[in-house]
């Protein structure tokens, strides 16, 4: 029995460090994390360099991103795409709900039935606001980004709905 416990332990302790959190992106200037937070990632094909940034707070209204190179080369975004999503934000569910599920291990298994129904039907929490923006640089010369990847920065610019104004900076991914 406590082997399985500690099987449990280890099993939600690795599913609770692999899970995203969205981050705060540190100020360029102070390195402070004064700005809401934002999920970002990267990745390269050896050509290209993309950088996704998830906005869940809808807080940023635009955004401009420039590549820097060691030598100081300012490469803007080839391009850059915005996708607003807009929608009422409830909780709650307005029917109820049944699951099924099953698990299987050398010592035997298990088969469990779950149903859930709504206590007061569903709430609204007003009207949500999330923004993924998408940008793409063009690499001028792959074979000096592959050897000096680790040198290479990503700065944002970013633009509040009430035009407040912030810059950060981000790793560019490692090929």
């Amino acid at each position: 029995m406590t082997g399985r416990l500690s099987l449990i332990v280890l099993l939600v302790a690795a599913l609770s460090a692999c899970t995203s959190q969205p981050e705060p992106v540190s100020d360029a200037a102070s390195g402070a994390a004064t700005l809401p937070a934002l999920d970002w990632r990267t990745r390269t094909d050896g050509r290209e360099i993309h950088v996704e940034l998830e906005d869940p707070s809808g807080h940023y209204e635009s955004v401009e991103m420039e590549l820097l190179a060691p030598g100081g080369q300012r490469i803007p975004a080839s391009t850059i795409t915005n996708e607003e999503r807009v929608y009422n934000d409830t909780y709650g569910y307005g029917r109820p709900t049944f699951g099924v599920g099953g698990a299987a291990g050398s010592r035997g298994g298990g088969v469990g039935v779950g149903m859930s129904f709504p206590l007061g039907g569903t709430r609204s929490a007003g009207v949500k606001r999330e923004r993924l923006i998408v940008g793409r640089f063009v690499l001028p010369d792959p074979d000096e980004y592959r050897r000096t990847a680790a040198q290479w920065i990503i700065e944002l610019t970013l633009t509040s709905y009430s035009g407040e104004t912030s810059r950060a900076t981000i790793p560019a991914p490692k090929p």
